[in-house]
């Protein structure tokens, strides 16, 4: 009898060894996977984070009070944080290559954070603050969004909330918007279109200024380049002051243009116009060096 004692105990032991977790290549230690698909129970006013390395990420919202994670790397690991109002996915090294896919319920805000790699948030209706280094990132359906880049464009359509873009080589895109829009860019264009927004600010170095939307009363629109165009499109109706100001850049307008005693299009030296549509009850600014500007309607609203 103590002899098959002993011997059940030394099988036990045996099997604990070999079941347990072996240091080694291709082995992957307590807390870190290579692949995940799970579903838990998530609350909407929760906070997803999500990315790191070479990974492309896409999140979309759903309404189940649940989230899906589902994600793979050929080469690295991911580390993965649970909870019922916060959950982490995230590759632990910056190298890391793969894709993560996530379905939250409406509402989460979404913290999305990539090397290199693509950005894809849809449907979610929630905040959103995205930032890679090389790749696009597209937003739609979301309250306020916050993104940048280094290389790579910049999508948003459908943003309840504020707006604010930021990046160095890429184009920066903006419409059906409803909040206070914020856009710049050093080499890219910049564009607004088909929004609502009462408070605008578009910047761009070498790129060009497009905007064609509707103008709000006691609104405030201001556009600056130093080397592209400014195009804006405007509404017949739209009711404001435009002050536009260049260097060496052209000024055309289907509006009648409004200019100081004694000026010359020609002349040396920093040339200002003005134009007054309707009451004049918004303010709209236009400053370029050396671009164009080019001032169309886009007929009633």
């Amino acid at each position: 009898m103590r002899k098959m004692q002993t011997l059940l105990t030394a099988l036990a032991a045996a099997g604990a060894v070999a079941a347990a977790p072996v240091a080694a290549h291709g082995q992957w230690s307590p807390g870190t996977r290579r692949d995940i698909d799970t579903t838990f129970f998530f609350s909407k006013i929760g906070t997803l984070v999500v990315g790191n390395g070479a990974v492309n990420v896409v999140v979309s919202g759903w309404d189940q009070t649940s989230i899906r994670i589902r994600a793979h790397t050929e080469e690295g690991s991911f580390k993965l944080e649970t909870g019922s109002s916060r959950a982490v996915i995230e590759t632990y090294k910056a190298k890391d290559s793969g894709y993560i896919q996530v379905t939250v319920p409406r509402g989460v805000r979404v913290v999305a954070r990539t090397n290199s790699g693509s950005i894809t948030v849809k449907d979610t209706w929630g905040d959103v603050d995205a930032e890679t280094s090389s790749g696009n990132v597209v937003v739609v359906g979301a309250r306020d969004v916050e993104a940048t880049n280094l290389s790579g464009d910049l999508d948003v359509k459908q943003a309840s909330g504020s707006v604010t873009l930021s990046s160095n080589d890429g184009d920066c895109r903006v419409s059906d918007a409803k909040g206070a829009v914020e856009a710049s860019s050093v080499s890219g264009d910049v564009t607004v279109k088909k929004s609502w927004s009462k408070v605008v600010r578009l910047e761009t170095t070498n790129g060009t200024i497009q905007f064609e939307s509707e103008v709000m009363p006691d609104g405030r629109y201001d556009f600056i380049t130093h080397d592209g165009a400014i195009l804006l499109a405007l509404p017949k109706m739209a009711s404001a002051q435009i002050g536009i100001t260049t260097w060496s850049g052209a000024v055309e307008s289907e509006f009648p243009i409004t200019v100081r005693p004694g000026f010359s299009a020609d002349s040396v030296g920093t040339k200002r116009y003005t134009l007054t549509l309707g009451q004049g009850s918004a303010r709209i600014t236009a400053e370029t060096f050396s671009g164009d500007v080019s001032i169309t309607s886009i007929g009633g609203k």
